[in-house]
């Protein structure tokens, strides 16, 4: 090593005054470029807590934006259009006329499918009701009413009779085979709602067995 003419020497030989002030004078230069940045110093790497640059710093040649420094919006605007455009274009499919058609009747089956479900489901919650009625005339063998409910659980039966006479309440799980849910005799006209929560059964069904009287009866399933 060699700064300002200074070399090594052997151990035992002494230290002059002017080689002692030479080293002085070399380390006040070192001490004025890294503190007071009179000088260039390049190093391969620098590792530091912190640092304060009074003036401007340099990244690879480019400046480092400071606070309170412009901003030239055509310096980022172009290079950024430019890898948006580049972007774009690579998610860009190709398709043909007939690829279009069929990714359209997909979507419209999907969109039917999807249609009619909700259709179903809504028809679900819709009220559905049966009626039927006779006079003291037209009654020659008694009046029946089966309604198909589906899953709708509250069911309610309106009847009126003009006589004496029985009402049952029947329920269904195919239409054909009938329990009976409800047994009611009247010893005079009568007219009433019977109404039932909660019934599984998809067919309900209401008759009066008895001829020659008016009846009427409606039934109405709903959610």
């Amino acid at each position: 090593m060699s700064w300002r003419g200074l070399k090594k020497k052997p151990t035992i030989m002494p230290l002059w005054p002017e080689e002692w002030n030479t080293l002085i004078d070399s380390l006040d230069d070192i001490y004025s470029w890294l503190f007071a940045g009179t000088s260039d110093i390049s190093a391969n790497s620098v590792e530091a807590n912190s640092g304060n640059f009074k003036e401007s710093l340099y990244v690879q040649g480019k400046p480092v934006i400071k606070d309170g420094d412009p901003i030239n919006i055509n310096d980022i605007f172009d290079p950024a259009k430019a890898k948006i455009t580049e972007a774009v274009d690579a998610a860009k499919v190709t398709a043909t006329s007939e690829d279009i058609k069929a990714i359209t009747s997909s979507i419209s089956e999907t969109a039917l499918q999807i249609l009619d479900k909700a259709i179903s489901i809504l028809e679900e919650f819709k009220p559905v009701y049966t009626s039927k009625s006779l006079s003291d005339d037209e009654n020659t063998g008694g009046l029946e009413i089966t309604l198909e409910k589906g899953g709708r659980p509250n069911v309610n039966v309106y009847y009126r009779l003009g006589g004496p006479g029985e009402l049952y309440i029947d329920v269904s799980v195919d239409g054909e085979n009938w329990k009976t849910l409800y047994s009611l005799n009247f010893t005079e006209p009568t007219e009433d709602i019977i109404i039932v929560r909660g019934v599984a059964f998809p067919f309900v069904r209401a008759r009066v067995p008895t001829p020659g009287i008016d009846v009427e009866l409606i039934a109405v399933a709903s959610r």
